[in-house]
């Protein structure tokens, strides 16, 4: 638990927080401690038992530093804290913080900030509940060091580690979150920022024992430190407080030094922007090198969360659009065929948070009027099916939707192929297979139906997955074998696939006995409903 206080000589104001005139002597670490413990117990709506004299011994070491080895690094500590534990080890009974001397080398900022992230890790162990947690959160550096981090920096805004903390996080979008130490105070003072308060959550980040259930745990169901958590490395306020990191020893852009990936969007094939889990991407996007032939970037949103600002030639401002298309000739992009949806766009910033998914961005370059093909109706999709039912309760079994950009959608439910026989004890049968629900979507341009086809490719518990190659442009086939009660094998199967702008998706099960769901017989029925669009 030891924190890098090496390498800092930086003059800062003094705390308002109990900070003493600058001629006055300064608290010792016994009060320090005494006056953080009450401060992080009153936030986090805890008391230590006996109080903070009772539950902290401090020592003041002789030695000036400790170098200690932790999460794969090596620092210099400023100062340390051991936990005493009871015999079950399900409950910290008591802490010992030890304070070398280099934790007084700097200005008092630097001193506070030492005894209030070493405090708040003795509340760490009691948040954690017993002793096995809080060994699993040890291991975790972004959790441990990183919450500490924050906690000092909220409340010591003259501190030069907690600076150097930020500074580290903001010049490395690209770091996994979960492969940080202290850099980790981005992630909480990001989640403050974004209107999360963490000293609300952190009883429940705690009480969990891994690093995803901690990160659910802090942000919960909201999207709005998603949102604008990539975005915030940009730091250009101009453009909103989504765009610029603020908060206690924040440091300025020029201190940071960070820039932006450049993509520089052509006619010619762009790899896809991809974020690792749990990390970001920065990006400054420019399309006005796009030929006169393809002036249109349609940008796909795939996985994670996407923020799309223009800084010239446009005004887009855009947040998680699944997709967008943007012209790059400043006199437009017309196409008489359909409505004209294009947006003006030259330069601009491109945000991509991973996230528990990590981010997946497409960019490809169009033609304005692109060759699309023709909507296909649900009910002619499958070779041989009859619908079974036209309406139910007077509503049809069938939809067909249509969007003024040229985006349709056709879905229709019960589906049948086979025949009605008596069987032994003289009553009627269905024998063949069903189709539930069939569905066409025409996309309005490749890149969405690119789109569409990840997001509802997923595998199906229960199901073997494959991943034939040459049936359309991708495709991905689904099947399942079981038995019936009278001993017969029934198979059930379910396809995707996707011929350029066009997905079409089924399930068929068969009756027990009948093999035209099965494995063979499915992925014949997929080569035809390929054919077919």
């Amino acid at each position: 638990m030891g924190r890098c206080a090496i390498g800092l000589a930086l003059a800062f104001s003094s705390l308002a927080l109990c900070a003493p005139p600058a001629a006055a002597k300064r608290p010792s670490d016994r009060d320090l401690v005494d006056v953080y413990a009450a401060v992080e117990g009153a936030h986090l709506g805890m008391v230590l038992p006996g109080g903070p004299e009772k539950f902290i011994e401090v020592v003041d070491s002789p030695k000036y530093k400790l170098v200690v080895h932790e999460y794969g690094e090596t620092f210099v500590a400023g100062a340390v804290t051991q936990i005493a534990w009871n015999p079950a080890g399900t409950e910290a009974i008591g802490a010992k913080l030890t304070v070398y001397g280099i934790s007084h080398s700097g200005p008092e900022g630097l001193t506070r900030g030492v005894i209030a992230h070493e405090v708040f890790h003795v509340f760490e162990a009691r948040l954690s509940g017993d002793e096995a947690t809080q060994n699993a959160h040890l291991k975790e550096g972004w959790l441990e060091e990183g919450a500490a981090g924050w906690v000092e920096s909220d409340l010591v805004h003259d501190d030069p580690t907690a600076r150097e903390y930020w500074k580290d996080y903001l010049k490395s979008p690209g770091t996994e979150l979960f492969k940080r130490s202290y850099a980790g105070i981005g992630f909480f003072g990001h989640m403050a920022s974004a209107g999360i308060d963490p000293w609300t959550k952190f009883k429940s980040i705690f009480a969990t024992t891994s690093s995803p259930a901690a990160y659910a745990a802090a942000i919960g169901s909201s999207t709005s430190s998603l949102d604008s958590e990539a975005s915030v490395f940009f730091r250009e306020p101009a453009l909103g407080s989504v765009w610029d990191q603020q908060g206690p020893n924040v440091p300025s852009a020029k201190e940071v030094g960070f820039e932006p990936v450049k993509v520089n969007a052509t006619a010619k094939a762009i790899p896809p922007l991809a974020v690792k889990p749990y990390a970001d991407g920065a990006y400054a996007l420019t399309i006005s090198g796009l030929p006169a032939t393809e002036p249109v970037l349609e940008v796909a949103l795939v996985a994670g969360h996407m923020r799309l600002h223009s800084t010239s030639g446009g005004s887009v401002d855009e947040v998680d659009p699944r997709q967008l298309l943007l012209c790059s000739d400043p006199k437009g992009c017309s196409c008489p065929s359909r409505p004209n949806h294009y947006l003006r766009f030259q330069r601009g910033d491109l945000a991509i948070t991973g996230g528990p998914t990590g981010g997946d961005v497409r960019l490809v370059a169009r033609k304005p009027c692109e060759e699309l093909l023709p909507a296909v109706s649900c009910l002619t999709l499958l070779p041989g099916f009859t619908q079974l039912i036209s309406s139910v309760a007077g509503k049809p079994t069938g939809t067909e939707t249509r969007r003024p950009d040229g985006t349709s959608d056709s879905a229709c439910t019960f589906l049948y192929k086979g025949q009605e026989r008596t069987n032994a004890e003289g009553e009627g049968e269905f024998v063949g297979v069903i189709a539930p629900v069939v569905n066409v979507l025409r996309a309005s341009s490749i890149g969405g139906a690119i789109n569409y086809f990840k997001l509802f490719s997923a595998p199906l518990p229960g199901f073997n997955q494959s991943r034939p190659v040459g049936i359309g442009d991708e495709a991905a086939l689904y099947t399942r074998e079981g038995t019936s009660a009278t001993g017969e094998a029934e198979y059930a199967s379910s396809a995707i696939v996707r011929v350029h702008n066009v997905v079409a998706s089924y399930s068929i099960f068969g009756t027990p006995g009948n093999t035209e769901a099965d494995p063979a017989a499915s992925l014949g029925l997929l080569v035809l409903v390929a054919r077919e669009l």
